[in-house]
């Protein structure tokens, strides 16, 4: 297997990797090593150690320069309210105290959590209040409660 080659799967490896986490720094070192094997591939890059400090250097590099645009421009403002804050949706899957559940929203099944100690079943209603990642955190809403489901 070529040096181009395995840099290029890594890179590859690191940006389907951002796409799961949404970190937004696997994505930096991933085009990095995209980079370093295009370098490779055109024989610019040859050896073992020149290969690794271009990747750590254009790693780093557009991670300090572009990571709070990229982040801004792809996770939306703060100042901002997300349209998902707030709706009332039908949990679909046991959310147990701790665990992760799903919930029904816009004819999807989400990965939702809750903070509470007794969980919630599925049939009952869940507010969105906030979002680690994929994953939406909810809040148990009482039956009397009218919302979106």
């Amino acid at each position: 297997m070529s040096q181009a080659l395995v840099w290029a799967i890594v890179g590859v490896a690191l940006v389907i990797a951002e796409l799961m986490s949404m970190s937004f720094v696997l994505v930096f070192f991933g085009v990095g090593a995209l980079l370093t094997a295009l370098l490779v591939a055109l024989k610019i890059l040859s050896g073992f150690y020149a290969p690794i400090v271009v990747f750590s250097v254009a790693s780093l590099a557009l991670m300090a320069l572009m990571r709070s645009f990229v982040k801004r421009r792809f996770s939306g403002h703060k100042d901002m309210m997300p349209d998902y804050l707030g709706q009332v949706l039908l949990v679909v899957k046991d959310i147990p105290a701790g665990g992760e559940g799903t919930v029904s929203w816009r004819g999807s099944e989400w990965l939702a959590f809750a903070d509470e100690t007794t969980g919630i079943a599925a049939g009952d209603r869940a507010r969105v209040i906030g979002r680690d990642g994929i994953r939406l955190m909810v809040e148990r809403v009482e039956k009397d409660i009218e919302g979106e489901v």
